[in-house]
Formats: structure tokens, sequence, C-alpha cells
């Protein structure tokens, strides 16, 4: 492995610390060899071992500390953090589709995703476009800083668009390092890099140097990706969420990268009169605030298609849906759709055979009912999802 000798004055004393370089992950073969050349220079000898692969195990991290060897990834030894143990844990759990609460949520997982169409909602007249997630990746790849406001009404996939983006940034960008940050778990005003420090920390990360981050955020090598801003307003008073918008705001600077998604009625579009938050947001120069658009009879049959994996159960579930009245219309709603998708072919059949509008209401205590009977039949081990 390649070494090097380093000799430098400090405080009048002259200083010499022997560095070894492994591209891959060392083991403990390369420690005994190393500690055998460290000790062999002598006592006061100081020495690091920089890998550039995976992280080793801790426990070598202590036996090296305690030959007196410091073990530092090659990002350390740079100065910045190393979070790849972060990101590849945090991918993990979005490819199983895994919530931060740990439970399995099969609304979220990948391949129920469809590209999303949303509206620049800071133009009047914006038109509504195709690959909301495709255009967050190439906003978020240009070299300057961008805060992205994503806002949406309740159920139109605003988390799941975070969720996918914070799941392709590390393949699709690997020079950018995405933290994916639910502020619906935030309950009090914390400085940016207090609060990133906070979310790394209940992930694993234990050692943050604040400064390097702070270097990080603003040279946006780092991607902040906040969800839920509405349900923060929910559980504060306005002031309180205002100082956390604010804080969000302020972090907007240099190079930073932030997307925060948002309910809209907090935030409002261009069209209408902005809110007190949406005129904050509207002073950043880099700012772009887009809309999420509900689904089309296209998007609704392909979500089924993916839901039920079988065309024909699909195209069955998509003709009910259609002899409903108004029942597709409430469907755009993609969280409507899923829970729409988990009742049974028998009360579906039932309402249709109605020959009745259907209210949100009405819709909603059916939704409600079939959850429950779910829960029933998941914990004495029926079957997860109901038939098609």
């Amino acid at each position: 492995m390649a070494q090097l000798m380093t000799t430098w004055q400090e405080d009048g004393v002259e200083r010499q610390q022997r560095i070894e370089v492994h591209p891959g992950t060392p083991g403990e073969e390369e420690l005994d060899r190393f500690t055998a050349q460290v000790h062999a220079g002598g006592p006061g000898s100081e020495a690091e071992l920089v890998y550039g692969g995976a992280a080793p195990a801790a426990a070598l991290r202590r036996r090296a500390a305690s030959r007196g060897i410091r073990v530092r990834s090659f990002l350390e030894f740079q100065g910045l953090l190393d979070l790849r143990g972060y990101v590849a844990a945090q991918t993990a759990r979005l490819q199983n589709g895994d919530q931060d609460t740990g439970g399995l949520s099969l609304q979220y997982a990948p391949d129920l995703y469809l590209p999303q169409r949303y509206r620049d909602a800071d133009r009047a007249g914006g038109e509504e476009r195709d690959g909301l997630v495709e255009d967050l990746l190439e906003l978020l790849e240009a070299d300057h800083g961008r805060f992205v406001l994503l806002l949406g009404d309740f159920g139109h996939g605003k988390t799941f668009a975070l969720r996918e983006l914070a799941r392709r940034i590390p393949e699709q960008l690997p020079h950018l390092t995405p933290l994916l940050i639910p502020l619906s778990t935030l309950d009090r005003a914390h400085s940016l890099e207090g609060l990133v420090a906070a979310h790394l920390a209940a992930h694993g990360v234990d050692t943050i140097d604040l400064r390097a981050l702070r270097y990080m955020l603003a040279q946006g090598r780092v991607v902040l990706l906040f969800d839920g801003f509405d349900e923060l307003v929910n559980r504060v008073s306005y002031d309180r969420a205002a100082d956390h918008l604010q804080v969000l705001l302020d972090a907007a600077v240099d190079n930073a990268k932030i997307v925060v998604s948002s309910r809209t009625q907090h935030f409002k579009s261009h069209a209408q009169i902005l809110t007190a938050f949406g005129e904050r947001v509207g002073l950043l120069p880099q700012r772009r605030i887009l809309s999420v658009e509900g689904f089309t009879p296209a998007q609704i049959r392909s979500y089924l298609v993916n839901y039920y994996g079988d065309e024909a159960a699909a195209d069955r579930r998509f003709q009910l849906l259609r002899n409903i009245p108004d029942l597709l219309t409430l469907c755009r709603n993609p969280r409507l759709l899923s829970l729409v998708a988990d009742l049974s072919q028998d009360q579906l059949r039932a309402v249709a055979g109605a020959g009745r509008a259907l209210s949100p209401a009405r819709l909603y205590e059916d939704v409600f009912a079939s959850w429950l009977a779910h829960e029933e039949r998941r914990g004495q081990g029926g079957p997860a999802r109901p038939p098609a």
C-alpha cells in the first residue's frame, strides 16, 4: 500500500505522522502489518490508515485506536463527512418501502411509483408537464444552488416523490448526498446544522463535524429533502412554523440544494394571493415552486396494473371505477386510489349497483371500514391484500 511520512512544526515542536492509503477496506492483516511498521519507527510516532472502500468494522477501528492508529475514510481525511453508510441504509429502506417508523409500507413500494405530472406554480398559466422526479433530478444536477418548494393537495404524492428522489440520487447523481428528513417529527426550532445533525444521529451517524457539514451544505454536496412542512404547521403555532421555515430559507445560500414539500394551502400558487409563507419563499432568487397534479385515467389504470400485477385484474377494477358515478374523478388523488384499490370487489360492486352518485364522505366511510377489516385479517394471519 502507498505510504508517506509527513513532518511539520507546531508550537515549536516537530511532529511526524505516517499515513498509509488503502484503496479498499482494510482488514486485520493490513492493520497488523501497518502497526508493525509504525512501532518500528520508535515511540511517539503518529499514524493514520486512510481507506477508500467501505467502512471497516467498528471493532477494527477500536483495535487500531488502542495501538495509536487512527482509521479514517478518504472523505473524512479531506475534512468532509463520510455519509455513505447513512445513504446506503436510507436507500435500502426506500427500496423496501419502509417508513422511518420501521413499518413496511406497500403504499411507497418503488414499483408502484408512476411518473407524476406537475405545473410550475411560480408562473401564471404554467403548463402541465410529465416527469416530476426526472425534472427535479435535472434541477439538482446544476452547479448552482436550488430551493424547490413542492406543493400539492392531500394525497397527491408529495412524500412519494421525495422518497423516489432520495432513492434515485445515489445512482443517477452519485456526487450528491440526499438526506430525507420528515418535518413531522420536529418539535422545536434548531439551527439548520442542528436539525440535520439530530436527524443523522437518530440514524446511527455517531461522528458529526458541524464545520464539515456546513461546508458540504454550502457547496451543494448534500441535498436536503424536507418532507411535510404542512404537518409541522398543524403541530405547532404559526409563529413557530414561521421560525422553522425561516431556518430553511436562511440556509438557501451559496450552492445549497434544498427541497421542501407542503400542502398547497399554506403557500398557494402564483395565480392566487401568496400567503405570508409564500411571500418568504418568493424572495429567494433560485427558487422553484412546483405543484403536483392528480392522476389521469391512463395513470389510474397503470397504477392498478402495478398494484395487482395482473392486466386482467386491473382492467376489471378500472371498469368498476368507471361504472360508479364520480369515483374515477375522486381516484385522481393517488392516496385515495391506493385505498380504493384495497377494497374488495364485492364492496365496489355493491356501491356500483346502488346506482347513485358517490360522495367523498361515503367513500371514505367504506375505505375506513375496509381498512379495519384488513387489519383484522392481517392480525389473524389472513391475506395482506384483498383479492382484485
